[in-house]
């Protein structure tokens, strides 16, 4: 596997848009790119990224929804009809697809892409501050043209209905395995189980790359989560997924996914702290940190 020396971070001012909502996630991503920005290990990634079209959206989505979506004649996830911030929300697309495309090419062995608002988009339907799945059409990008495998972990703490919906309406079961690992309901989080079910469901599926959503709404203090992780417990379940997806040698790509907490900093800092851990695994030392009687 390609190692690298600084994280390739995928961001574009274009991407940001208030959408007046009670969801601050399409203004997050210029939040943590100015948080990450001076630090060296990260390199951004502009040039690649641009607002994907229509035809495009349509190998995922229900042609005539995306095209109401993109005149503005229908309501986006945010309850919106915009066609300035639907462009925000393509070119969000865009980066992530440029992300995964970059991991699944072999040009690097984790990317960061600064995006949310993707697994609650369906085939035809937007919800949850979703409005079109770029999980689901990258996935199906990468099949169609390199014949690669996809596994969408999902450390958020909703589940992905959008993935579900699109992998069984377009058949996509074959090629892309969706899996919610964002928190435990009621039994408490337990790092040796987490890490095992992760390499029991790669092991299943053998995917050519990992879609990891590193969720902070999985934080207990988020007030969209009734039973969540302390934020040591995000930073282990960081540490776990990419040390994994190392030792097995396949790619990641990284995004932001859900957070909502009543004091914006404590998401930014969920954050910033998954860029550390991408650090510790990929940068500093070349493996993790396991927590104790993982090793």
């Amino acid at each position: 596997m390609t190692t690298i020396k600084t994280i390739p971070v995928f961001y574009h001012d274009d991407q940001v848009h208030d959408a007046c909502s009670f969801s601050k996630s399409p203004l997050k991503p210029g939040l943590v790119a100015r948080r990450i920005g001076p630090d060296p290990a990260f390199e951004f990634k502009s040039s690649l990224i641009h607002a994907v079209g229509g035809d495009r959206l349509a190998l995922t989505h229900d042609r005539d929804h995306v095209q109401e979506l993109i005149a503005g004649n229908k309501a986006d996830g945010f309850g919106n009809k915009s066609k300035k911030d639907n462009r925000a929300i393509r070119t969000t697309v865009g980066n992530y697809l440029a992300a995964a495309e970059w991991a699944a090419a072999g040009l690097a062995p984790l990317v960061w892409s600064l995006t949310s608002g993707f697994h609650h988009a369906g085939y035809d339907t937007c919800e949850g501050f979703c409005t079109f799945n770029a999980l689901n059409l990258a996935a199906e990008e990468l099949w169609k043209y390199r014949g690669m495998k996809s596994m969408i972990v999902d450390g958020d703490a909703h589940f992905g209905n959008g993935c579900v919906d699109i992998i069984q309406r377009l058949g996509q079961g074959d090629y892309l395995r969706y899996i919610q690992m964002g928190v435990d309901h009621g039994g408490g989080w337990d790092s040796m189980i987490y890490r095992r079910c992760l390499e029991v469901a790669i092991e299943g599926h053998r995917p050519g790359i990992i879609m990891y959503q590193a969720g902070a709404d999985a934080w207990i203090g988020d007030p969209l989560n009734c039973d969540g992780l302390t934020m040591d417990q995000l930073y282990q379940r960081d540490i776990i997924t990419l040390h994994v997806a190392k030792q097995l040698e396949i790619p990641i790509v990284v995004n932001l996914a859900g957070g909502y907490a009543e004091n914006y900093e404590d998401t930014l800092r969920i954050h910033q702290n998954t860029g550390e851990a991408m650090k510790e695994v990929f940068l500093v030392r070349g493996c993790a940190v396991i927590p104790e009687g993982e090793q």
